[in-house]
């Protein structure tokens, strides 16, 4: 991300750009110029769903967003972020290392569910019990894998 300010022009990292709810890495007067996006290569497959309370609503109670590379029917690279489970998009380093290898099939990632929602830190409000929210991250992961499956 870059920004201008009156100390003149930076790049932050888009993980470090926003630190908590209302709080961001922006300084006083500085504001965002740019972001600089980088095209995956080799077309990785991608996926993306958020589940809330209704449509109409655009917060949501949990999200997964995902780009995974396949060779030969098996992972060879994931990345994932968890949104609305913590305070800041969460990526699951540890789960996206445990995909890899890994066929895209339900079955295959189903083992990893509750890794993934071990690696939230949702709370409780109005929209959701903390509890709801790591079972909803869990059943996204195996949705991914429905969704990605029938289509590859």
């Amino acid at each position: 991300v870059k920004t201008m300010g009156p100390a003149g022009e930076r790049t932050i990292p888009v993980d470090r750009v926003v630190r908590g709810p209302g709080v961001t890495d922006l300084g006083v007067g500085e504001l965002i110029r740019s972001i600089l996006i980088s095209i995956p290569k080799q077309h990785p497959l991608s996926y993306f769903r958020k589940v809330g309370r209704r449509r109409a609503l655009y917060i949501a109670v949990a999200s997964l967003g995902a780009l995974l590379w396949v060779e030969d029917g098996r992972i060879r690279e994931a990345r994932l972020a968890l949104g609305s489970v913590a305070p800041t998009v969460v990526r699951p380093k540890s789960v996206e290392q445990a995909m890899v290898g890994r066929t895209i099939h339900p079955d295959a990632m189903r083992t990893l569910t509750q890794r993934v929602a071990e690696a939230s830190r949702p709370i409780d409000d109005l929209r959701a019990p903390a509890s709801y929210r790591r079972q909803v991250i869990g059943s996204l992961l195996e949705d991914m894998a429905e969704a990605l499956a029938a289509a590859h």
